[in-house]
This record gives C-alpha cells, sequence and structure tokens, in this order.
C-alpha cells in the first residue's frame, strides 16, 4: 500500500486539490480515497482497465462527493489560467520535472480539442459538474453535452497515447487518468 501511496499520491492529490481548491478539503479526501482503496482493494478488476484509471475514478468520485456536500450551486471559472498556476505541494525536483513534462503534454492536448469538447470536458472534470448540470448551466441539450464529452474523450486519449509507458509501465492510460495528469 505505501508503494501504491508513493506512486500515486501526486496525481490523486492533484486532481483532489483542483477540484476542491482547498488544500485542507483536498488532505482530508486523500486520505479518505487510500482508506477506500485499501477497503475495497477486491473490487479492482485489471480486465476493465489499468489501476491508475481505477484510482482516479475513485478519487473524482469521492472529490465530486465533497462539493456536493459543500456547494449547492457550482460555477465553471477559466480552468486553463489555474492549470498555469498549480503548484506542488511536494518538492521532489524529480517529481516536478515529470509532472510539469506530462501536464504540458496534455495541457497542449486539450487546447488542440475544439472549443466546444474542450469546456465540458473543463465542466466536467475540473469544476465537477454532472453532464446534466452541464447542460443546465450551457443551454447545450443534454445529449449534445455527453457527444462532446465522449468525441473530446476519445480525442484526448489518442493524443495522449505517448504517456502510456511513462506513466503506466507500459498499461492503458485513460484519457480520466491523463486529464488527472494535469494537476
Amino acid at each position: 500500500m505505501a508503494q501504491l501511496y508513493d506512486r500515486t499520491r501526486h496525481i490523486v492529490y492533484g486532481l483532489v486539490l483542483r477540484m476542491l481548491r482547498e488544500q485542507s478539503a483536498a488532505e482530508d479526501t486523500l486520505q479518505e480515497i487510500y482508506l477506500q482503496i485499501w477497503r475495497k482493494a477486491e473490487a479492482f478488476d485489471p480486465a476493465r482497465g489499468s489501476a491508475l484509471s481505477w484510482i482516479v475514478t475513485i478519487a473524482r468520485s469521492r472529490a465530486l462527493d465533497k462539493l456536493r456536500s459543500s456547494r449547492p450551486v457550482l460555477s465553471h471559472d477559466n480552468s486553463s489560467e489555474e492549470l498555469d498556476n498549480f503548484h506542488s505541494p511536494y518538492p521532489d525536483p524529480e517529481h516536478i520535472s515529470s509532472v510539469s513534462e506530462r501536464a504540458k503534454i496534455v495541457r497542449r492536448s486539450l487546447s488542440q480539442l475544439p472549443p466546444d469538447q474542450r469546456r465540458v470536458i473543463e465542466m466536467a472534470f475540473f469544476d465537477g459538474l454532472t453532464q446534466s448540470e452541464i447542460a443546465i448551466q450551457t443551454a447545450i441539450p443534454l445529449g449534445t453535452v455527453k457527444t462532446r464529452i465522449r468525441s473530446g474523450m476519445r480525442k484526448l486519449q489518442e493524443q495522449l497515447s505517448v504517456l502510456d509507458d511513462r506513466e503506466t509501465g507500459g498499461g492503458a492510460l485513460t484519457s480520466r487518468a491523463a486529464v488527472a495528469i494535469v494537476q
């Protein structure tokens, strides 16, 4: 468990901090995430995806739960500006260099998406909005929101295939995990 924590904590903490925007809440949620991973380890099915994608999914769900329980209304702000200003609380130079390189690749991939796809992906993953909430906030039909997210995630996954071996040792890097790397 310690090795898993050491290998994934930066990605998980970055995602949670990005979503919650509050260090103490992110730290509490990080503890809850790894406790859930420990307690529910038997639920992991390698046939359904990589361990990293399973962990990122748990982290995102926990962060969304925390957001929804504490904030009745969520707003969308300039996510790309915040991405450029994010700094990891862990002073590991090797990790910082690696994360910086991967974040540049992910930011570049996000910026290459059509604006309509990028916007709904940012709202879903960084602001924690559901597809229905995005449809309401943007006045776009729900089916269109779903299609834009699905299409954008497929494009991201294709563009980010270069990160496969670096991050997962040859396993499939999901677009969800890739978005988390930006953190």
